[in-house]
């Protein structure tokens, strides 16, 4: 494949229509990929957390408030998604586009 080819080719995936998602509506990626298969978006107070497969499936994905000094607000995560959760890349996009 070509780059031009690669590009739309991870367009496709999940892990790629997130990406995008997060970017459209300001989130931003913090240290790039953490892990090779765990990306950690901010914005705001508002942190959403996703694993995903090699091949760009989302395996989980949780999402959370942190304080002021940058720690996850007491109670833990809001919301999480498992492996057995289905349509988990449709519910990250839902809360990458919904407003503080």
């Amino acid at each position: 494949m070509t780059g031009k080819d690669d590009t739309a080719a991870e367009e496709r995936t999940a892990r790629g229509r997130i990406a995008v998602a997060a970017g459209e509506h300001g989130w931003n990626e913090m240290f790039g990929d953490v892990a090779e298969n765990v990306r950690i978006y901010t914005r705001g107070a508002a942190t959403v957390l996703v694993g995903y497969r090699p091949n760009g499936g989302v395996t989980g994905a949780s999402r959370g408030r942190v304080d002021a000094s940058g720690r996850l607000e007491k109670g833990g995560w809001l919301d999480q998604l498992t492996h057995l959760d289905a349509s988990k890349a449709e519910q990250v996009l839902v809360w990458l586009a919904e407003r503080d």
